[in-house]
């Protein structure tokens, strides 16, 4: 028997026979080398492709850089300052006596975490309150008076550079508005006034730095010292001294500028992204892919294609982002009231971004709606200068003023707009007293319909909490003015 006979599996011994004649051709030779050179060619276009794309996103970057946007997290950290001039070293002392005081007494009769006006309805539990934090009290005042504010913070690491301390500063804030109506109450308006105006600064070094947080807890602060405000500015006997001192600390605080610095840092977030991809895909997996996702294999597979042969795409995703964020930047800038629909335009747009740039964004955030909260503090740093302003002329002349003008002309007295309108605010003289409100956020004059959050804070809303959308519907009003009124 030959040996093809003796072969179990003829047809294989024939194609291998076969392949092994192909291998040999001169067709083979052909096909290997127009391989090699394909692949050659696609290899020289990855390259071409990511230098291409390099070249594009540096030239942007260049550019956004000559116009002074900040693109690194550090570009954003304030300078160094003397330690013997630095506020935010005595406030974080403060706060951490206070936050392991709050810790230690939280079912204690001495402590108030929460400040409302109502606080004050059992006096003694809110005057111990008050005493055990006394040398709190003093820190803070005297960081009021110092020249800078710069906390310790990380700045090299986006994700870690977030201000420490932050929600101690609130915590802090409402410590200060609780013992100014406190002050008040036993008569001494003057110290009264000089605490609001603490508070006022604590919000506007929250301001000063550079995260959303900073901004949002800048915000809390300045909605805390004006529950406070509600009570102490309406009950009279103002000094015009202080009171000048108190207008002067709100119209300091620039809201426009400290989001707009947020915007930049969250974009500084989201070009980090980029960066860690390509320099490092394993950290860029561990901080972006989470392992109890079903998708968590399918993703990291699609991150590591994008960091090797899909790295052009990272350079395309990029210009993407960098445009994008342009658009945000703008609309940031912009009063709510002027930037609807640019806030639509950059939600939608936002729904069909490539796959990097979708990453990106999502670490970044959209701040559309901080828009809103921004203009509500200005607004409301608007209507307790024009209050300090009526007040003054009542005890001046007597009456209340029956236009804002006539504050105006009768003190000299500067009162800022509505932000909601781009006009004065609404003052209205209402039989012995007035109304005074911003129209808001649905930028509609509601007649000086309170929020349900603004019923709240004087102790008359009625039921539960509606929805986020329901509780901020209505005008922004002056509440001094409308407790008990039906």
């Amino acid at each position: 028997m030959s040996d093809a006979s003796n072969d179990l599996f003829p047809t294989f011994g024939r194609g291998a026979d076969a392949f092994g004649r192909f291998m040999r051709s001169r067709g083979m030779r052909i096909t290997l080398l127009c391989a090699v050179g394909g692949l050659l060619l696609l290899a020289g276009l990855d390259g071409a492709g990511v230098e291409y794309g390099k070249a594009q996103v540096e030239v942007k970057l260049a550019a956004l850089r000559k116009e002074g946007v900040a693109l690194k997290a550090e570009d954003l950290a304030p300078k160094p300052v003397p330690e013997a001039e630095n506020a935010a070293l005595l406030y974080v002392k403060a706060g951490d006596l206070l936050e392991g005081r709050t810790k230690s007494h939280r079912d204690s009769q001495a402590s108030v975490e929460y400040y409302r006006p109502r606080d004050l309805n059992d006096p003694a539990k809110a005057a111990r309150y008050i005493e055990a934090n006394a040398d709190v009290l003093a820190m803070v005042r005297k960081a009021a008076d110092m020249p800078h504010c710069v906390f310790s913070v990380d700045w090299r690491d986006p994700l870690a550079a977030v201000t420490p301390y932050a929600w101690r500063m609130s915590r802090l804030s409402r410590l200060v508005a609780l013992r100014a109506c406190q002050a008040s109450r036993a008569g001494d308006q003057s110290e009264a006034l000089d605490l609001l105006r603490v508070g006022f600064v604590m919000a506007r070094r929250m301001n000063e730095h550079s995260q959303l947080t900073d901004q949002i807890v800048a915000w809390a602060i300045d909605h805390a010292t004006m529950e406070a405000a509600f009570e102490i500015v309406g009950r009279g006997g103002l000094t015009e001294a202080k009171a000048g001192e108190l207008a002067e600390e709100l119209r300091r605080v620039d809201y426009v500028g400290g989001l707009n610095r947020a915007v930049q840092f969250d974009g500084a977030e989201g070009l980090w992204l980029f960066d860690l991809l390509r320099k490092d895909p394993d950290a860029f997996i561990r901080e972006c892919v989470s392992d109890s996702d079903d998708r968590a294999a399918l993703q990291k597979a699609i991150w590591r294609a994008y960091a090797t042969v899909l790295r052009p795409l990272t350079y395309a995703d990029e210009m993407t982002f960098l445009e994008r964020m342009e658009k945000v930047r703008a609309a940031s800038k912009l009063p709510a009231r002027d930037s609807a629909r640019q806030w639509r335009e950059i939600r939608t747009e936002g729904q069909d971004l490539p796959p990097l740039a979708s990453m990106a964004d999502e670490v970044a955030g959209l701040p559309d709606r901080s828009v809103f909260r921004r203009d509500e503090a200005i607004a409301r740093r608007a209507l307790v200068g024009a209050v300090l302003g009526v007040e003054l002329c009542r005890q001046k002349m007597g009456r209340y003023p029956a236009t804002l003008d006539d504050v105006r002309k009768t003190l000299d007295w500067k009162i800022a707009e509505d932000p909601f309108s781009g006009k004065d605010l609404v003052y209205k003289q209402v039989g012995e007293t007035y109304l005074l409100y911003s129209i808001g956020e649905d930028l509609k004059d509601d007649g000086g319909t309170p929020t349900w959050d603004d019923l709240q804070a004087v102790g008359e809303a009625k039921g539960k909490r509606p929805s986020a959308a329901e509780a901020q519907r209505g005008d922004i009003v002056w509440m001094g003015t409308w407790k008990g009124r039906k």
